[in-house]
């Protein structure tokens, strides 16, 4: 897994001032999923990252890295 793709996840959630429990629990996973997103240690399913990028308001391309435009 890209380590862009944990950091902009870590930075997306730090923007929204919410814990890894919080938006875990918004997009039906773990907290210890989350943070090993996170962390580089795991890839998001496809859904998962879907929601994800749907509750920071950005695109997918952007948490993978593919563009710079949040949206």
């Amino acid at each position: 897994m890209s380590a862009q793709l944990g950091e902009r996840l870590r930075i997306e959630r730090a923007r929204l001032h919410e814990s890894q429990e919080v938006i875990a629990a918004r997009v039906q996973m773990t907290a210890s999923a989350l943070s090993a997103m996170e962390c580089g240690k795991s890839v998001p399913r496809s859904d998962h990252l879907a929601a994800l990028a749907d509750v920071y308001g950005v695109t997918m391309d952007y948490l993978y890295g593919r563009t710079e435009e949040r949206r």
